[in-house]
């Protein structure tokens, strides 16, 4: 998963300088979240708790909703107060690439390595136009890109790919919002087009899980998965208005109940899986809803904001992308190891093994890649800065 942009270029009403700890936080808890998902096990254990944590862990697909809502709250704010500057876009775009490209354009070098002793790679060239234009979310390509002839899969890179569509459409839509002379609050209209983006995310999955006959290869596309960036893009233009006292009171109340609904549509659909038709009209949006009420909360003095500031977690959170990237990329390897090391001790210890070396392989390799060649690239972010000006609507 991309890292949305750090937190040190969040505004908000009361300090619009400020470093919110919570925020990498709340990234690293979502790439613990999709961690689980991939490698928590458990659905089959004879161990009651254990089992019990297997079925709700299937739900952990949404660890990917979380960073798209942290992804629109933080990019829609970026760029919300840089609009005045009138190099916006180009360093917009810049800043965006030297952050997702490197590691991303890397992962893809090592897929096309890794499938030259095994005699594949001309496969592999025949369809790497896909992940190269970012269109591995798209249906039919989405199947294709994650299927690719090499050890190395890429089919969690899809949302990096929602991602990119999102930064190509969503600043021009936020601008043509931003400077509405006429308007009586652009900030409005901006929310509005949020909230109708988010309505129409909603409506297009009604309409294709009610009618299309493989609703699933729409799953990652990105109207599919607009609701998430909508819902904090709106909330990054709500806290920088008066309305945003009343909004973050109701925070935990917004939260209980997208979590409630997200429970309640499990229990009808048999599961936490996303493959549902009720669960991805219905649940996506709730959880989805779950999420924003929690980045709120986070926003604000308070439990929420404690947890999420703890310092392993904002570790994590500042080294994300790459757990994120490497820990399916070296699915296969982690795979291998695991079974070597366990023998015949049976599946749990397997399963255990399994998460251990994914977990210091990933976090291993993401320390490294962070390190000795993604800080060195974002060390160049420096110089496209944008200098906001204040706006009244603000």
């Amino acid at each position: 998963m991309p890292l949305p942009e750090p937190a040190q270029q969040l505004t908000v009403p009361l300090d619009r300088k400020r470093h919110i700890d919570a925020l990498d936080g709340v990234r690293g808890f979502a790439v613990l979240i999709v961690f689980f998902f991939h490698y928590g096990g458990g659905t089959h254990s004879s161990f009651t708790p254990m089992r019990i944590f297997g079925l709700i862990n299937k739900g952990g697909w949404s660890g990917v909703v979380l960073f798209f809502v942290l992804s629109g709250f933080l990019i829609t704010g970026i760029l919300w107060d840089g609009y005045s500057d009138p190099s916006w876009w180009r360093k917009f775009f810049i800043r965006r690439s030297l952050r997702i490209f490197p590691l991303y354009f890397l992962t893809l070098i090592l897929l096309i390595l890794a499938a030259v002793p095994g005699g594949t790679v001309g496969e592999v060239l025949k369809w790497i136009w896909i992940p190269v234009l970012f269109l591995e979310n798209m249906p039919v390509l989405d199947n294709i890109s994650g299927n690719l002839a090499s050890p190395l899969p890429i089919f969690h890179l899809w949302s990096i790919a929602v991602e990119e569509q999102f930064y190509l459409l969503w600043p021009w839509l936020l601008h043509w919002c931003w400077s509405r002379i006429g308007a009586k609050d652009n900030r409005s209209v901006a929310k509005n087009a949020c909230l109708m983006i988010f309505g129409g995310s909603v409506v297009f999955r009604i309409l294709i899980w009610g009618l299309y006959p493989k609703p699933n290869e729409f799953s990652h596309f990105l109207l599919s998965q607009a609701g998430a960036l909508a819902a904090g893009a709106w909330l990054a233009l709500a806290c920088r208005g008066p309305e945003w006292a009343r909004i973050s009171r109701l925070a935990p109340r917004v939260a209980a109940a997208g979590l409630a609904g997200f429970v309640t549509i499990a229990i009808l659909s048999h599961g936490f899986e996303a493959e549902s038709n009720l669960m991805m009209v219905v649940g996506l949006p709730a959880i989805t809803i779950f999420f924003a009420g929690i980045l709120a909360a986070a926003l604000q003095h308070g439990l929420c904001a404690r947890f999420f500031s703890i310092g392993w977690l904002r570790s994590l959170g500042n080294i994300s992308y790459g757990v994120y990237v490497f820990h399916v990329l070296l699915l296969v390897p982690i795979e291998w190891i695991a079974r070597h090391l366990v023998g015949n001790r049976g599946p749990m210890a397997l399963n255990i093994l399994q998460f251990v070396v994914a977990a210091a392989l990933s976090l291993g390799c993401a320390i490294l890649s962070f390190q000795l060649f993604e800080s060195r690239i974002l060390s160049l972010k420096k110089y496209f800065m944008s200098q906001p000006v204040a706006n009244p609507n603000l």
